[in-house]
């Protein structure tokens, strides 16, 4: 597990950590500034292809950790996404189950 935290093509400060939820999925952990003004962290599931992260809307799994309303400073970021880290292991449990239920068959 790998954490960078460096400035957005927007000027804000935004951390990135990804880490292998199985073989096939990744996991990605982000936290920045986002256009209402509020830092935000979310957590997805995607795969990985080469240099790419590709995550389909509605497929794979998504969910916003924490949203808070302050001034996005370095600090704040890195704080906020340490928060989020500590999050991982409750979050990696829902995200395997959602892969766990959208592979069962639709009738029994």
């Amino acid at each position: 597990m790998k954490t960078k935290i460096v400035k957005s093509c927007y000027g804000t400060w935004m951390a990135e950590t990804q880490t292998e939820l199985t073989d096939e999925l990744h996991f990605n952990i982000t936290t920045m500034k986002r256009h209402s003004g509020n830092i935000t962290t979310t957590a997805q599931v995607g795969k990985k292809d080469g240099f790419f992260f590709i995550y389909e809307p509605f497929k794979d799994f998504s969910v916003t950790l924490i949203c808070s309303s302050t001034r996005c400073t370095k600090l704040a970021v890195e704080r906020q996404h340490s928060e989020a880290l500590g999050m991982l292991e409750g979050v990696q449990a829902q995200a395997l189950d959602h892969y766990n239920r959208a592979a069962l068959p639709l009738y029994y």
